[in-house]
């Protein structure tokens, strides 16, 4: 297994506490080492330990690029939730086509009151669905129900649960049997 997927699978378990001791200020380490070692996936899992809050935000900080220097200086030091990191290491993933973070930055511009950002947002979901993305066509299918950075088009709408649904995503299965028993 190349160094990148053992130092990603360690931050995961680190994450879990399976096998190794919960740590969070550790799997920021270690994502940070798989980021470097060329893991595109770590930046997505990076991107959800800053939007949830989890380990410290100088954990993170080994490349001092300017941009996340900055966005440090915007978010509360200590273990607090920081969209704007988040939102910067999920577009890092996602300008790399890493479909976990293109659906991870495509949720946050979707929820945004910015249309631009909407449409972006869901342009990013189109991309990760294209790859087969369960969670991009749930929430494809909620962008085209709700008309959020797309024309409302409840056909669509339908069409694109069901495919989610198709491929397991959970919430979708939810949502299509609510539907068939309303029709009942």
């Amino acid at each position: 297994m190349p160094p990148s997927c053992v130092e990603n699978n360690c931050s995961a378990r680190a994450c879990a506490g399976r096998g190794l001791t919960q740590d969070y200020s550790r799997a920021h380490k270690l994502l940070d080492q798989a980021i470097r070692q060329g893991a595109v996936d770590a930046y997505n899992a990076l991107g959800v330990l800053h939007k949830d809050g989890l380990g410290k935000l100088s954990d993170t900080i080994s490349d001092h690029s300017y941009v996340v220097m900055s966005l440090v200086h915007t978010c509360h030091v200590g273990t607090e939730p920081c969209d704007e990191l988040a939102q910067h290491y999920f577009q890092l993933g996602a300008d790399q086509h890493e479909p976990f973070a293109m659906v991870s930055l495509g949720a946050m511009l979707i929820n945004s009151p910015d249309e631009q950002e909407q449409a972006q947002g869901v342009k990013l979901l189109f991309g990760a669905a294209d790859e087969g993305s369960a969670s991009a066509m749930y929430y494809l299918s909620q962008c085209y129900r709700y008309g959020r950075g797309i024309e409302q088009d409840l056909e669509h709408a339908d069409g694109l649960l069901e495919e989610a649904a198709g491929k397991g995503h959970e919430l979708a299965k939810l949502e299509c049997a609510e539907m068939v028993q309303s029709q009942n």
